[in-house]
């Protein structure tokens, strides 16, 4: 599967894009264009870390968060829910019911 190409975060149309020219970093949220790049060398796990670190980047930014979460904090929650999500599909699919 895939990275999604569009997301929605809070109210907010996100376009996702893999890109090659992130040299530095492995992921961008830009919270003035709703888009988030994700570097295309990655292996897929890391790609799917680099996701979820950049989606907790674009809904703090999507909340307008006065402090902003620092890099480590948001590398802990990333790390955190990544492991969470492979580890409790159930719950997981629980959460996503109507």
């Amino acid at each position: 599967m895939k990275i999604p190409k569009k997301i929605k975060v809070v109210d907010c149309n996100y376009t996702v894009e893999e890109h090659k020219l992130l040299y530095e970093t492995n992921g961008m949220s830009i919270a003035d264009m709703c888009k988030i790049l994700i570097k295309e060398s990655l292996s897929e796990d890391k790609k799917k870390q680099t996701f979820i670190h950049e989606l907790i980047h674009a809904i703090e930014n999507t909340n307008n968060a006065i402090d902003d979460l620092s890099e480590i904090q948001v590398e802990l929650i990333a790390t955190g829910l990544m492991s969470f999500i492979r580890d409790n599909k159930n719950t997981v699919l629980w959460l996503l019911e109507k």
